[in-house]
């Protein structure tokens, strides 16, 4: 509350957790690191979604279609049973900020927005180049968002950044997201919302920036249902309220 009651205005970045608001609920990927895992039974709990998922696309001949389309399959993408965006979707995007960033490949936001008082001025784009112009020229009552990893909505063949193979890619070519999420923590304040920044284009970004810029940042916050008194005390040390 305060973060958005004082100070500038922040910019607000969702995670798969906030897909728990869609009806029906989309898995987090928590549950979707549990179906993989189960599927090609793989016992290693350590294991994350984007090595789950480079076992996935091995197994299919280093396919990235079968990637997106078992992804497409478990967050309810297209069809009569896809998805809608609930009443958390709605009030979120009537809070006062510009810029939303996320790592969601849905398009959850983008239908809320159509159906509310932001038809019109809202726009949502895997582009640097594109974002850079929407969030520069929307009105002031308008939002401008990024999904960093691609998304299923914005184009049928756009790539998503799924696999380790994927955030390689994009850690090699030193452009793109990691540059531009580096330079936006270091300048705006964020709410970051059911999301565990541990993918490795925020994670990199954001030391990034502490390591580069310790005393030139703002403070961010981060809203999770954990009462977990370890991790209040972790993400303090990394300027981050919790």
């Amino acid at each position: 509350i305060s973060a958005f009651e004082t100070g500038p205005e922040p910019a607000v970045f969702v995670g798969s957790g906030f897909g728990q608001e869609a009806i029906p609920s989309l898995s987090t990927v928590t549950d979707l690191v549990t179906s993989l895992r189960a599927e090609l039974k793989v016992n290693d709990a350590s294991i994350g979604l984007a090595e789950l998922l480079q076992y996935y696309k091995n197994r299919h001949a280093g396919s990235n279609r079968s990637v997106r389309a078992w992804l497409e399959a478990r967050l309810n993408w297209g069809g009569a049973t896809a998805s809608e965006p609930g009443g958390a979707h709605h009030i979120l995007l009537r809070l006062p900020f510009k810029l939303l960033l996320t790592t969601n490949y849905d398009n959850l936001f983008d239908r809320a927005a159509s159906r509310t008082l932001l038809a019109g001025y809202w726009t949502a784009t895997s582009s640097i180049d594109e974002f850079n112009q929407n969030s520069t020229s929307a009105p002031a009552t308008g939002k401008a968002c990024a999904h960093i990893h691609g998304a299923f909505s914005i184009h049928a063949t756009s790539p998503i950044v799924a696999t380790t193979d994927d955030y390689i890619e994009v850690y090699r070519s030193q452009q793109g997201w990691l540059y531009e999420v580096e330079q936006m923590i270091r300048h705006y304040r964020f709410v970051f919302i059911g999301y565990s920044m541990r993918d490795f284009t925020t994670w990199s970004s954001y030391f990034s920036t502490i390591l580069k810029h310790p005393n030139d940042m703002w403070p961010h916050t981060m809203v999770c249902p954990s009462t977990c008194e370890h991790e209040r005390r972790f993400w303090s040390e990394y300027n981050i309220q919790f």
